[in-house]
């Protein structure tokens, strides 16, 4: 059995207005069994019960590691990387308030894969979501070079089932603040092919699809696809191939753009 040494982990959560679903959110990262947990909450001036809450939260664990920062909202990436400056663990994870850990274990198993592969920088585990009630797991088994692939298509990678050490901030910078809806698909391409992914077939944590969810309400889908060709074009993403960084003109990815003002 592998022993923790004590790598600090920090949870990032950006919230505004999420009362609906923060209490359990919360709950679950009260209910882990790691103790070495930073908790940096970044509260963009709720105006429903969501401060509450929060307050409720901290009283009821006066001897954890809990940062509430309130923030102007200026967006999901300006929230996040609050978080990420004001953190001082090894790991980051972000856990929104719509997100939650599926297990009291899921923490100390997401450290554990770090320690017992030290040369990854980052772990992917599945996609796990809950509608209406129900949870729903998809297992992936594919290479690095499968993903690559892939994420030249879709974002493919739920940041709330990846866990990525504080490092990869560092080297290669934050969320990009001008993307709205598809910062962390950006974050990921940007050094994807520069690091080494651990895939895993492991679940760590569930999100609630929702109405009110800015990934999945249908409303947000025409700017995604404009940011989603915006960053095809800056990272020379050919679809279904991949990076193509010696090319000067991608044919394919201008004519789609030409249809979809970026």
């Amino acid at each position: 059995m592998v022993k923790l040494y004590g790598m600090k982990f920090t949870v990032v959560t950006c919230v505004k207005d999420g009362e609906q679903f923060l209490g359990h959110c919360l709950q679950t990262i009260q209910e882990q069994k790691y103790k070495d947990i930073e908790h940096v909450i970044v509260e963009g001036f709720s105006k429903d019960g969501t401060m509450a809450i929060i307050g409720n939260y901290i009283k009821q664990n006066p001897n954890k590691n809990i940062k509430l920062i309130r923030s102007e909202p200026k967006g999901i990436s300006n929230a996040m990387n609050i978080g990420i400056r004001n953190s001082t663990g090894e790991i980051i994870h972000f856990l929104h308030s719509d997100d939650y850990y599926i297990s009291s274990d899921a923490v100390e198993r997401a450290v554990k894969l770090f320690q017992t592969s030290p040369g990854h920088e980052w772990v992917i585990g599945n996609i796990v979501v809950e509608i209406n009630g129900e949870i729903r797991e998809f297992k992936k088994n594919i290479t690095k070079k499968n993903l690559q692939k892939m994420m030249s298509v879709f974002n493919w990678i739920p940041h709330e089932n990846t866990f990525v050490k504080k490092a990869i901030f560092d080297e290669y910078g934050y969320f990009d603040e001008k993307l709205k809806q598809t910062m962390d698909y950006e974050f990921w391409l940007r050094f994807i092919d520069k690091t080494d992914p651990l895939l895993v077939n492991e679940s760590f944590t569930v999100f609630i699809i929702h109405p009110h969810s800015t990934s999945t309400n249908p409303a947000n889908w025409t700017r995604i696809a404009r940011e989603m060709l915006h960053t095809w074009k800056n990272y020379k993403i050919i679809p279904f191939v991949g990076k193509a960084e010696k090319l000067t003109k991608l044919p394919i990815v201008d004519k789609i753009s030409s249809l979809v003002r970026v």
